[in-house]
């Protein structure tokens, strides 16, 4: 089954969850999905993933994962 029947399933699954259940936001949107990648790290999202609509679920996980890195230079300097 394509990813998008997959997910509508999963969202009629989980219509009546509450937290700490939930589902994780999708979005065709490549500008929301960069605010998205900007500003959910703070919240302890560390990135996203990237599926095809029509994709099926394969094993082996052939989606691609986009991890938001900080990075922090320190100078000690006794």
């Amino acid at each position: 089954m394509p990813f998008t029947g997959r997910r509508e399933l999963l969202e009629e699954l989980g219509r009546d969850w509450a937290a700490p259940l939930n589902l994780s936001p999708t979005t065709s949107d490549m500008e929301l999905a960069k605010t998205w990648l900007r500003d959910l790290p703070a919240t302890g999202i560390e990135g996203l993933v990237f599926k095809g609509a029509a994709q099926p679920y394969e094993a082996g996980r052939i989606w691609l994962k986009l991890k938001h890195k900080d990075v922090l230079d320190v100078v000690w300097a006794p």
